[in-house]
């Protein structure tokens, strides 16, 4: 799958797909404006078109957050342990040391970053 066809993925999931740079984290847009609005699929198409090497990055936020899992199977299964279960059939993707859970909640939670750290006896 091309970031392009990733993207477009994550547009029909209701997330906010914006382009990054290749290999990197730095946005090619300005990303503020897809905190509250989804980027359109026109936008889509014509980001990749523009830079058919950049990576996907998503806005999150409004209830949709990702769970950074450091470890892959070895973290999720850390979680599994402490009794938190994540839903197998989640949005994920790789990461460099791992993958990331994408979630949403239908309470209202504040923006925020957390570090959870799990080590096991």
């Amino acid at each position: 799958m091309t970031c392009h066809e990733a993207a477009v993925a994550y547009h029909a999931l209701g997330l906010h797909p914006i382009p990054c740079g290749p290999k990197a984290k730095v946005p090619l847009v300005k990303w503020q404006a897809f905190q509250q609005h989804a980027p359109t699929r026109p936008q889509i198409d014509q980001w990749w078109k523009d830079r058919p090497d950049a990576n996907v990055a998503l806005v999150l936020g409004r209830g949709i957050f990702a769970v950074d899992l450091d470890g892959g199977p070895d973290a999720e299964q850390l979680l599994k342990d402490a009794g938190i279960e994540l839903p197998p059939d989640a949005p994920r993707s790789r990461t460099a040391g791992g993958y990331h859970v994408f979630l949403s909640s239908y309470s209202p939670i504040p923006d925020r970053v957390g570090l959870a750290q799990y080590r096991r006896a």
